[in-house]
């Protein structure tokens, strides 16, 4: 299905995180997409790349309430983002 979309969600953020480890965003159930959290951009993915991953730098979470937004521009299979912990290559 190739069409524009547009998804934003709110989350919240636990002061439990522990800072020293990183924070990735997996990507893998968009095509060609552009995030971004709390206003900041995040980066752009392509699922030509090798990487499926998106860094998330610490500095743009803020403790409490945040926004995830996430522009596709070729369609997508499922609108799901998943944190992990480290990048994640095909």
């Amino acid at each position: 299905l190739l069409a524009y979309a547009l998804f934003k969600v709110n989350l919240t953020k636990s002061n439990q995180i522990n800072k020293k480890t990183p924070v990735y965003l997996l990507m893998n159930n968009f095509n060609k997409a552009i995030v971004f959290v709390n206003g900041n951009c995040v980066g752009r993915y392509w699922n030509i790349n090798p990487f499926m991953t998106l860094y998330l730098p610490e500095e743009y979470l803020l403790n409490g309430l945040n926004e995830i937004t996430v522009f596709e521009i070729q369609g997508f299979k499922r609108p799901y983002i998943y944190f992990v912990n480290e990048n994640v290559l095909k």
